[in-house]
């Protein structure tokens, strides 16, 4: 009997894992036009946003994600000239990423109602302490 729960559990346990993989591979195959969309419906779902708001949310995203590509065409030309970051680059990036942050924050309080802003705050803090979590048990292992 033990044995039968036991082997029921694995294989829920399996279950659940390999869909999780499924849906993480379905957002990698999308173009990046359409994660910012799968990111205006999630947030019009949980903020419910209106029309106006999902235009000026869609708008910050597809800034954002040309923002990201032009990061990463840098790096990937420091790499191709095989270049060291040096520690002063590291930073300035660092700080640049830090401002990058605050400016979404200040247009994500323009465009939102302030109940709107504390649930989508909320929600970056609680995404925040997850991956910080996952980072620990990774250097765990």
């Amino acid at each position: 009997m033990k044995k039968l729960i036991v082997l029921a559990l694995c294989v829920l346990g399996l279950t659940a894992f390999a869909q999780k993989k499924e849906r993480r591979d379905k957002f990698k195959e999308m173009t990046p036009e359409q994660r910012v969309e799968v990111r205006v419906k999630k947030m019009t779902k949980d903020l419910d946003l209106n029309a106006t708001q999902q235009n000026q949310v869609r708008e910050l995203f597809l800034a954002q994600k040309e923002d990201r590509e032009k990061f990463v065409e840098e790096v990937k030309a420091c790499r191709e000239a095989h270049q060291k970051v040096t520690e002063e680059q590291r930073e300035n990036a660092k700080n640049k990423m830090e401002e990058k942050k605050e400016a979404t924050k200040l247009k994500m309080k323009s465009i939102l109602t302030d109940a709107q802003y504390a649930k989508w705050d909320a929600s970056m803090q609680e995404r925040k302490e997850k991956m910080e979590h996952r980072k620990r048990e990774h250097e765990k292992k």
